[in-house]
């Protein structure tokens, strides 16, 4: 709790990238009959991996777009 408060940690920053990812991977594949709080759960889950890869795809098409100047 200190480093949260006191500034920033690469080993918190990457074993939250990691946690993000091994949810990713261990997650089942959707079904039709998913119930509501499965939905919900999900939701929690991979929103923020799918946030951080849009992010990293966008920032590597825009670096990679940025080269041809």
């Amino acid at each position: 709790m200190k480093q949260l408060l006191n500034g920033f940690s690469w080993v918190l920053l990457v074993s939250a990238i990691a946690g993000f990812v091994v949810v990713h991977l261990l997650w089942p594949p959707k079904r039709n009959h998913d119930s509501a709080w499965y939905e919900s759960v999900e939701v929690i889950f991979d929103f923020p991996f799918q946030l951080m890869a849009t992010l990293l795809r966008t920032l590597g098409r825009w670096l990679r777009c940025d080269s041809d100047f």
